[in-house]
Order: C-alpha cells, then structure tokens, then sequence
C-alpha cells in the first residue's frame, strides 16, 4: 500500500520483498521481473519465489536486519534509507551496502544453524515439531514458514521455550486455527491468526495438555480431509 501511495518505481524491489515476506504475490510482479531477471527470471508461485529464487535473499535480508540489539537495528534501517538498490547490498557495491551484507551474512549463519536442527526432527509424523531456548535468537516464524514450504504435507510447530511459556508459530495444509481454538480450551495460553497460519504462547505446565489435543485434532482434520 507504500508503494502504491509513493508510486517510486525505486522502490520497486523494496515492495516485492514486503509483499512477498506477507505471503503475497503482488499485480506488479512482472515489473519486477523485468527489471530485475537476476532476482526472478520468471512468474513463480509463492514458496518458489521465497526459498528457491534470489528474490527470497531480499525478504531474509529485510527480517534478519532487525534482528539483535536495538542499536543494531536502528543503525541498518538507517543505512538501508540510503541504499538504491538490491545489488548495491548482495554484490557489495558501496561501504553501505558491506555494512548490511556482512551484517545480514552473520545472521543468516545463526538462522540456517537453527534450520538444519529443525530438518533433523522431521520424521514420518504428519507433524513437525521444534524446540529451541531463549538461549537462541528468535526465528521461530520464519522457520515455520520454510519448513512448511520445504515439507507442504507436514504440520509444522515451532516452539521456543522463553520465561516460563512456550511461544509458538504453526502451519499447515490443514485448517490448523480450528485446532489451536480447540487446543486452548482449559490451558492457560492464547493464540489464533490465519486459517492455515497461527501463533500461540502457552504457560509450560500446560504445554503437554495442549500439545495432546491439538495432535488429536490434526488427526481428526487429516481423517475429515481424506473422506
């Protein structure tokens, strides 16, 4: 809506990646790919876009950037009002742009370490489910959102264990906010969001309980599903 206000096609790469990190595809994706083909030679569907095309290096780098200390963060938006272009980062063209490259480069190394932990727990369970400390930066909705992309027949549950509760992204195929709605019912948490996206903090000592539940209601959305 930015973009479509500031009508800067300087811009334009700045809004595919804003669209894109919202889980949508924009009405002028084209433009983009004609102006920038290294980015995304061709018109691909959403999970494509983000975690098998460049482009996708151009949403992580916008969510890692505000990652860390509030000084961090404040310093790289500061910078990044200055930047032109995506090259200007990813090939390292100006001081700027090896500022946030290596700076983008040394969080991404903390995210794909907690990736690669999160793909050994994938099994023949319909469900994912990952747990990490608030010893770890917090990654959990981007990681829900690749894992969900890399395993679409899975139910994936990032859980990250902070200050006495459990806070949670889960996704699925599956209408997975009927199972959460239903899963806190009796537990002290809360949650809710999309039909297929949801958020969820939930008091450790009732972690179990809910996690039983909603293991039980995939079962029965997964049986509805399949008649």
């Amino acid at each position: 809506m930015a973009y479509q206000v500031s009508a800067n096609e300087d811009d334009l790469w700045i809004a595919m990646a804003g669209c894109l990190a919202d889980w949508y595809l924009p009405d002028f994706m084209e433009r983009f790919i004609e102006k920038y083909p290294e980015w995304l030679a061709e018109k691909k569907d959403l999970a494509d876009a983000l975690y098998k095309q460049p482009v996708g290096m151009l949403v992580k780098m916008f969510f890692f950037l505000l990652k860390g200390s509030s000084n961090d963060v404040h310093k790289a938006i500061k910078i990044l009002t200055r930047i032109v272009s995506p090259a200007e980062i990813f090939k390292q063209e100006s001081a700027q742009g090896k500022f946030l490259f290596k700076r983008f480069t040394d969080v991404n190394h903390r995210y794909e370490s907690l990736l690669k932990e999160a793909k050994k727990t994938v099994t023949r369970s319909r469900i994912v489910l990952f747990y990490y400390t608030e010893n770890q930066w917090s990654f959990t909705a981007n990681l829900a959102n690749e894992l969900t992309a890399l395993y679409q027949d899975k139910v994936i549950i990032i859980a990250r264990r902070k200050s006495g509760e459990y806070k949670c992204s889960l996704r699925g195929q599956v209408p997975i906010l009927k199972a959460v709605q239903a899963s806190l019912v009796g537990v002290n948490g809360y949650g809710g969001g999309h039909e297929n996206a949801c958020g969820a903090v939930i008091k450790e000592e009732d972690w179990d309980r809910f996690l039983e539940t909603f293991k039980e209601q995939i079962k029965e959305l997964s049986f509805d599903k399949g008649k």
